[in-house]
């Protein structure tokens, strides 16, 4: 019988995939998260890494086919290929952001340059809430 709640049945993952990968267990044993070419790696494995990737637009992929599964069936990234790039987006633009915070902390304060990188940051904190506000859009429908 599988105990949801042990950590090695945790894979790192939304709530909607969450909910999704518990009907998709494809054995009675926890112990046993994939059979052939159908299940789960867990993502801290170095393994994880050889099934899915992501594209550069953010989409899920994969390169083998427990990874097409996993992608296919036991998350189903495919139906939610729009939202993954949102946040993908989100992801790229707040790290961005943080990397010119910390860069712009290397100027004095109305420097050209501290200018500059502020109005970067600026920039991005825009796009950032354009897709956010996108991506509040795609959850209410």
């Amino acid at each position: 019988m599988i105990t949801y709640c042990q950590y090695n049945n945790l894979v790192y993952s939304c709530k909607f995939c969450n909910n999704i990968k518990s009907s998709k267990w494809p054995s009675k044993d926890e112990n046993i998260p994939n059979i052939n070419d159908e299940g789960f790696i867990d993502p801290e494995k170095t393994e994880y890494d050889n099934q899915i990737y992501r594209s550069n637009k953010g989409s899920i992929r994969w390169h083998t086919n427990l990874g097409k599964w996993m992608v296919e069936e036991g998350f189903k990234f495919d139906e939610r290929d729009y939202e993954i790039k949102l946040l993908w987006e989100l992801n790229q633009l707040r790290k961005a952001i943080v990397k010119l915070v910390g860069k712009s902390k290397k100027y004095a304060v109305d420097s050209q340059k501290y200018n500059e990188i502020i109005g970067k940051a600026k920039e991005y904190s825009f796009q950032y809430t354009l897709f956010h506000l996108e991506l509040m859009e795609f959850y209410k429908a």
